[in-house]
């Protein structure tokens, strides 16, 4: 038989192979936990667009790469803001524009990506134009509003107090570890579970995870304007149920729950298990579901020289 006819067969038998092998594994589901993480919205700007030293009359124009590398329930708006130089530079400060991100998902694992962009402007200066020199920091913030779900596993006991313990399905556990955060900047980071007979309180841990800023995301359109309300800082709005539609009796009201020094802070849900028509205990799901702003920033030093001054 010729040789390059044997090279061919074997080929052909090869790729047969692993069309056979493929095959076979096609019913497998690979499963990815895209809810993992507390990253959120990340900014950089790109270098091969501004220079760090720009001359009098040049012109400004700069790039931001932006990635939404959480997992929030909806695609992300993310309004980036410039500041940092004199608005008599004539970069273009205190102007903003905005992208629309998806965030990680079962079908999008890597997250949404894209740029934005600032000017051209032309005819930089410097403030005054008797300087050589002008040297400040080029500053870009972005501000959104991101919520996400935690879900876990929690096993629920209706009559805890039984005369004679038998054995069961689960055993519930005071201590539910939680870690890895749930995608998103906000964590839920510890939960407890305190049963009584038909009864079942979980006290929720959460905290800032992240680098930024935590803010009531009603005030987004202050931060866009850099000027949050004190009184607008470290609000989470929250929304706990059990088993998918059942909600309970929580505290702090309002469904809001202030942030501390820390960046943390606590909730309380207690839930009536008289629906659950069983003594017996069972397996169930607690799902937290946290909204808020966020707001995170980057700079870059940047140098206007006066060559005509």
């Amino acid at each position: 038989m010729d040789k390059k006819i044997r090279v061919i067969i074997l080929i052909s038998m090869l790729l047969l192979t692993l069309f056979i092998t493929s095959c076979k594994k096609e019913g497998a589901v690979v499963t990815y936990d895209y809810r993992k993480g507390t990253e959120g919205i990340e900014m950089r700007f790109l270098q091969s667009t501004q220079r760090d030293q720009i001359y009098v009359g040049d012109e400004f124009n700069a790039m931001i790469t932006v990635e939404n590398k959480g997992a929030p329930l909806e695609p992300t708006e993310v309004f980036i803001v410039l500041s940092g130089p004199s608005p008599y530079t004539n970069i273009p400060v205190g102007e903003y524009t905005s992208i629309l991100l998806e965030g990680k998902s079962a079908l999008f694992p890597q997250g949404g990506f894209g740029t934005v962009s600032f000017g051209p402007t032309y005819n930089i200066q410097v403030p005054s134009p008797e300087a050589d020199y002008y040297k400040t920091n080029l500053m870009a913030t972005a501000c959104y509003d991101y919520r996400t779900l935690a879900s876990e596993n929690v096993c629920i006991d209706p009559n805890p107090y039984r005369s004679v313990q038998l054995m069961q399905s689960c055993t519930p556990q005071e201590q539910i570890s939680v870690s890895g955060g749930q995608g998103g900047p906000v964590a839920v980071t510890g939960i407890e579970e305190h049963l009584s007979t038909e009864r079942v309180n979980f006290i929720i841990t959460i905290k800032n995870m992240g680098t930024g800023a935590v803010f009531d995301p009603y005030g987004l359109n202050d931060c866009i304007n850099g000027d949050i309300y004190y009184t607008d800082l470290n609000k989470v709005y929250y929304r706990v149920d059990l088993g998918g539609d059942f909600y309970g009796d929580c505290y702090p009201a309002n469904s809001v729950v202030p942030l501390g020094d820390d960046g943390s802070g606590m909730i309380s849900c207690t839930f009536d298990l008289g629906y659950a028509q069983t003594n017996n205990a069972y397996m169930d799901q607690l799902s937290v579901e946290l909204e808020y702003g966020y707001t995170t920033s980057i700079q870059k030093p940047i140098e206007i020289v006066n060559i005509l001054g």
